[in-house]
């Protein structure tokens, strides 16, 4: 899915996501150059998918779209996870998001909450094929996990069940509980609007390509719907030493 007025900038992204960091109160890893992206001089997005020539204090860089990776003099790093790339065994730890890190206000986005327990955040469309199976699998390990559900459209032709959604708490919960999706928007034909469009922004920055998309407790990641569902959350539930 691309919506090609979401694009956004790597200073923009970069520098929003090093600010968070540099707030969340986690502590940085001794050597990890968490700050190499301060003082952006220029950049220029390469003719290959997601990349960009960044220009920062005298070092030429090259940056993911999203300010996710960063290579320095043949350093890969993750500056989500401020964690080194050294090896291939190090890629799936850092394709993780960590949303305590980075403080993403899932409020602002709409959505509702089920369940108790490790957070659990789906980002979904509701008239996905792949959506009630995943709403079976929700409300059977409810009792076990907190769900945050976001709602956003695969395809734009669909953004009308998503925007409903994300503008009554009441029928989202009607949702999960029935799959059922409401036929109009309640009130003021702009309700959710608002929330949908901060929605398809975050998830262009996350990265999210493919709905449904769920960030287990530990910020592993997995797009579509897996069919040991209960599985892929208890293998990521506690954060890996």
């Amino acid at each position: 899915m691309k919506y090609k007025d979401l694009t956004i900038g790597v200073a923009l992204a970069a520098t929003t996501l090093l600010a968070l960091s540099a707030t969340s109160g986690f502590a940085e890893p001794a050597g990890f150059p968490s700050h190499v992206l301060n003082g952006i001089d220029a950049l220029q997005k390469l003719p290959a998918e997601g990349f960009h020539v960044v220009e920062s204090q005298g070092r030429t860089l090259l940056v993911s779209t999203n300010g996710h990776y960063v290579v320095l003099g043949g350093r890969i790093l993750d500056l989500w996870n401020q964690v080194e790339i050294r090896r291939v065994a190090d890629v799936p730890k850092a394709q993780r998001i960590p949303l305590n890190r980075l403080r993403l206000d899932l409020d602002e986005l709409g959505g509702v909450t089920v369940g108790q327990g490790a957070r659990v955040v789906v980002f979904l469309d509701p008239l996905s094929k792949e959506t009630p199976k995943l709403l079976e699998d929700i409300r059977a390990l409810r009792a076990s996990y907190q769900f945050r559900l976001v709602f956003m459209p695969a395809k734009a032709d669909r953004r009308r069940a998503s925007q409903a959604l994300a503008c009554s708490p009441t029928d989202a919960r009607r949702f999960i509980h029935t799959g059922e999706t409401p036929m109009s928007i309640p009130g003021d034909p702009g309700c959710g609007k608002e929330r949908l469009q901060k929605t398809l922004v975050t998830a262009s920055l996350l990265g999210i390509k493919i709905v449904p998309f769920t960030i287990a407790p530990n910020g592993a990641t997995r797009p579509g719907h897996s069919t040991n569902y209960r599985g892929f959350l208890e293998e990521n539930r506690h954060s890996n030493p």
